[in-house]
């Protein structure tokens, strides 16, 4: 089942084949799509003949191009069409998933394909099933070498930092004071200092308006206050600070209730991870090409089902699925590069007594 995210474009292949499971590809006629909610339903998409690409012997395309407000859920993929020779109806289907672009990320934790370099020709037929080849590719070299790339888009709503973390009972109460240093404030016995509204640090004599990120990032693609985005040059960013620098205060409070277009919100829109490099870049574009090869009937080097074969003493051992990346020229380098090792999951450390950062839609 494919995965897609609302906003992109969903590439819909069928293969219409004389028999199943790999007889020779045949084209067929007055054939109709339709894609429905798998609970139920209106149809997102026809029925409909337009639009349905034929770049090859039995094989047909559609792109559909997925709405922002496109409901999160599984949805059926139906084909329907007559055989060409004795006009009898034939239907092939599938299930995708349009997945939330809220949460920035596939199911799995990929959040978009990698832009590939290719590295062989594409024919008309494999330029027609490209986007689904490479989104395939990308998933297994992204598991392959352990999540090492990749940026994920995700809003957090935010609150500018604390400079006294939990002990003060009432945090909210720092900001009030309009002096430049700390003052001393006694409360059920216990001596507090308040703060002027920011946070200090060593190397600066003035305080800073911080926010905590909850990790280092790779840029900030957007900041709002009350719906409205700030300017670039009204903020920078310190590895996971995010620090006022226009004169301006980070809000007090953040209303959660409403969305961030609206006033008394403020929220940041930021990529986490790190870019695929030319090397993951090439290794995708092999794999993808051979991926491609497979989906519109031609040959490739990726193995069939078939594990071993002795034939008049003769014994032929296909790959395992893990050894079809390794047998690439980039994709060898690639996973000799950022896996040689072979391991088989990304180690993960979890803080539970860390503090929570708020995502939107999750």
């Amino acid at each position: 089942m494919t995965t897609y995210l609302q906003g992109q474009t969903a590439t819909l292949v069928v293969l219409w084949r004389q028999y199943a499971p790999d007889g020779p590809l045949v084209d067929v006629i007055n054939q109709t799509l339709t894609v429905t909610p798998l609970a139920g339903g209106p149809a997102a998409v026809g029925p409909t003949a337009a639009g349905i690409a034929h770049p090859a012997t039995g094989t047909y395309v559609y792109n559909w191009p997925i709405p922002d407000g496109q409901t999160a859920q599984d949805y059926l993929v139906e084909w329907d069409a007559q055989d060409a020779g004795d006009g009898d109806p034939v239907s092939a289907s599938e299930i995708i998933t349009v997945a939330s672009a809220v949460s920035g990320s596939f199911p799995t934790g990929l959040c978009e394909a990698w832009e590939p370099i290719w590295c062989c020709d594409l024919t008309d037929a494999m330029v027609a099933v490209t986007g689904v080849a490479v989104a395939s590719a990308t998933e297994v070299l992204w598991q392959a070498s352990l999540h090492r790339f990749g940026l994920c888009q995700v809003t957090l709503r935010p609150c500018r930092r604390d400079c006294y973390g939990a002990a003060w009972p009432h945090s909210g109460w720092w900001q009030w004071s309009g002096a430049q240093w700390p003052h001393p404030y006694l409360y059920q016995g216990q001596w507090f200092n308040l703060g002027c509204g920011g946070c200090g640090d060593n190397c600066s004599c003035t305080t800073l308006e911080e926010a905590l990120l909850p990790a280092p990032v790779y840029d900030i693609v957007e900041v709002k206050v009350d719906g409205l985005p700030l300017d670039p040059s009204d903020y920078r960013l310190d590895g996971r600070l995010l620090v006022r620098v226009d004169g301006g205060r980070w809000p007090l409070c953040n209303d959660l209730s409403l969305a961030d277009t609206e006033t008394g919100t403020w929220s940041v829109t930021t990529r986490f991870g790190a870019p695929p490099t030319t090397l993951a870049r090439q290794a995708v574009g092999e794999l993808a090409c051979e991926m491609a090869r497979a989906c519109v009937g031609e040959d490739c080097r990726l193995p069939k089902n078939v594990q071993q074969l002795v034939r008049q003493g003769v014994t032929i051992s296909f790959p395992e699925n893990e050894d079809i990346v390794r047998r690439g020229y980039f994709g060898s380098m690639f996973l000799q590069t950022y896996n040689p090792r072979n391991l088989p999951g990304r180690p993960a450390v979890y803080d539970v007594d860390g503090p929570q950062f708020r995502r939107t839609g999750t």
